[in-house]
């Protein structure tokens, strides 16, 4: 019988080499589906935000005095803003009694993740003074 020795070192370096490289080339072909799916996510994000937006400032509009400030008033339109921290700023010059109303149920919303976005508009028209669109939107 001869002594016949079966090689099990491992992979060789061009194997090795090999599935680097195979690696290298599905990595790179995933890289931007995963960057879209991670967009996709933050926008669903913020929209879920301006969902609860709206219906805190409807909620906060059912008050008369909250209606009458935006009844008086000729702006159609205000910004939700943050400043270098993560706290809202909301239009206390415009609209004092909307903006305590916001302060109290909206203190916990997070900044707009979608990439360049950095702050919320609010737009309603004067007809209902209904709020229609709340949009996540760069400066």
């Amino acid at each position: 019988m001869k002594n016949d020795r079966i090689n099990n070192d491992g992979f060789s370096l061009v194997e090795t080499i090999i599935v680097i490289a195979i690696m290298a080339i599905l990595a790179a072909a995933l890289a931007p589906q995963l960057v879209k799916y991670i967009e996709k996510s933050r926008q669903a994000s913020d929209h879920q935000v301006e969902v609860t937006i709206v219906d805190c400032l409807n909620a906060a509009i059912a008050d008369d005095e909250v209606y009458k400030e935006l009844t008086d008033s000729s702006t159609t339109t205000f910004d939700i803003t943050f400043d270098g921290s993560d706290v809202p700023q909301f239009p206390t010059s415009k609209f004092p009694l909307l903006a305590t109303e916001l302060s109290k149920s909206l203190a916990d919303i997070e900044r707009p993740k979608a990439s360049g976005v950095t702050k919320y508009t609010v737009t309603w028209k004067n007809d209902s003074y209904k709020i229609t669109e709340v949009s996540a939107s760069a400066t």
